[in-house]
């Protein structure tokens, strides 16, 4: 659950949508981590394959800020209708026992 590669993308306020032309034919990474560097103004939502990967591996990521932003996006995400409260206490429930820090905890437990 290391960053392997970062590409930042300009967009237009009414853009929804966006092709990476380099990333055309090279395979796919585990998980995203969209917004990286939270530079982004946006509402953002991860992909179900990015998601199903943060499932048993979220904890794996070094950055706790990393790991606060994905968690952060996944709750708006589920006040969207965009996650099920099921998949995200799924998470939580499986990344939760090897959490030490303390800006985490108080995310999951708030």
């Amino acid at each position: 659950m290391k960053i392997s590669k970062v590409i930042d993308i300009i967009t237009k306020d009414d853009q929804e949508t966006f092709d990476i032309e380099e990333l055309v034919g090279q395979d796919a990474p585990f998980a995203y981590h969209i917004n990286y560097g939270y530079n982004g103004f946006a509402k953002f939502s991860i992909d179900c394959k990015s998601i199903k990967a943060f499932e048993t591996n979220l904890d794996k990521i070094e950055s706790s800020l990393d790991r606060n932003h994905l968690y952060f996006m996944m709750h708006d995400m589920l006040k969207n209708n965009a996650l099920s409260g099921a998949q995200l206490l799924k998470i939580i429930n499986t990344n939760l026992v090897s959490e030490t820090k303390t800006d985490v905890l108080f995310l999951l437990l708030n």
